[in-house]
């Protein structure tokens, strides 16, 4: 027969497996909440940075929009707020084409070809191009067939010490996944984050098309490149803004 102490021996030998399995168990189980917990707050603050990261462009957008958009028409009578329609932008994601866009505004609606289309107000965006019964067809900026006279002003936000007093540079907007200003006169004196205003009576004097992103120059009478930066990304744009009463 096994002496007591035999069985003392093999119990407490179950004892400390079973504690020893329990413990394991518990580590594993605690390494995977922490686990869980990291990655959750990781995740957490990817999210909340890529959210402060879009809040603040949008906020500056706004701010650049309202500082220019004194700056650009000084009369309400051309685009008041009552005289704008709000459009719902229809989406091909992720196949949309920046360059033709379709929105839910359409003859019924009082559109007509040629009405200017804004991203936001006094931010010109394109124009529409063909009309349906309760649809129409916009031509942006980001199309290759797109070309209107614009001009180029100093930055508004620049003090006044620093401005300049020539005379604004005249061009012609060329659209394009890249718009760009060519046939400035070489003469003429451009900066990065000048304003870029159209002047083409298709749309309204003084609305804006973006700001000078850089600028080339050429080897003749004529700056070689100007790259325009809009004021608005266009995956970001849901609504846009119709002036339908225009000319």
């Amino acid at each position: 027969m096994r002496s007591f102490g035999s069985y003392l021996a093999l119990v407490f030998v179950l004892f400390a497996v079973f504690g020893a399995v329990f413990f394991h168990a518990r580590i594993f189980d605690f390494l995977s909440r922490a686990r869980l917990l990291a990655r959750s707050f990781s995740d957490q603050s990817f999210r909340y940075e890529k959210t402060l990261q879009l809040e603040v462009e949008r906020d500056l957008l706004r701010n650049e929009v309202a500082i220019f958009k004194n700056r650009a028409l000084s009369k309400d009578d051309v685009l008041s707020g009552s005289q704008y329609t709000s459009a719902p932008l229809y989406s091909l994601y992720p196949y949309q084409d920046k360059s033709l866009l379709v929105i839910e505004f359409g003859s019924s609606d009082g559109a007509r070809l040629g009405s200017p289309v804004f991203a936001f107000p006094r931010v010109l965006l394109g124009e529409i191009s063909s009309v349906r019964d309760t649809q129409s067809e916009v031509k942006t900026i980001f199309d290759t067939r797109w070309v209107s006279s614009v001009v180029i002003e100093p930055d508004p936000k620049r003090p006044l010490t620093e401005r300049r007093e020539e005379e604004p540079a005249r061009g012609v907007l060329k659209g394009g996944l890249s718009p760009h200003v060519e046939l400035v006169p070489k003469y003429a004196f451009v900066e990065e984050g000048d304003l870029v205003i159209n002047t083409s009576p298709k749309f309204p004097y003084g609305t804006i098309l973006g700001i000078v992103e850089k600028a080339e120059l050429g080897g003749e009478n004529f700056w070689s490149r100007i790259v325009v930066r809009p004021f608005f990304e266009l995956d970001d744009i849901y609504r846009v803004f119709v002036l339908a009463s225009f000319p």
